[in-house]
């Protein structure tokens, strides 16, 4: 479960962005799009190895009588986090400078920028899954 928190986190984002290049033909948004698209693949790609490879052997994350190592996991979950919150934050601030852009009313196009970010509830609510498993277990290493 864990091992796919952060992917499927990110398939959600990459939704969005895909979603974004429909808005507007313009180049340079096109290009920070782009760019957001790729940071956040890349980012999913290496917290889902990260969290894979925790552990030497990988069985050692399961079963503890297997005797191994594991690297700092509530460093690694705050970090991705943090990560995550940026990129959540990023995400929502990019369609921004679009919308202030449309020629429509100026009520019109402050309720549209609100709608939008509403989404910052869901950036900074309360510690992702992982972090709060971490966070409450007492045999995290």
């Amino acid at each position: 479960m864990q091992l796919l928190y952060n992917p499927v986190l990110s398939w959600s984002k990459v939704s969005l962005l895909l979603f974004y290049r429909r808005l507007t033909p313009n180049q340079t948004f096109q290009r920070w799009v782009w760019a957001s698209l790729y940071c956040t693949i890349g980012q999913a790609i290496a917290t889902f190895f990260s969290d894979l490879l925790q552990c030497h052997p990988i069985a050692f994350f399961w079963d503890k009588s297997v005797g191994g190592k594991c690297f700092n996991t509530i460093a690694f979950y705050f970090a991705s986090a943090g990560t995550s919150i940026f990129g959540d934050a990023w995400i929502l601030c990019l369609p921004m400078p679009v919308f202030w852009g449309l020629q429509i009313a100026l009520k019109r196009r402050l309720v549209l920028m609100s709608m939008f970010a509403l989404g910052i509830v869901y950036a900074f609510s309360p510690p992702t899954p992982p972090l709060r498993r971490v966070l409450t277990d007492k045999t995290a290493s």
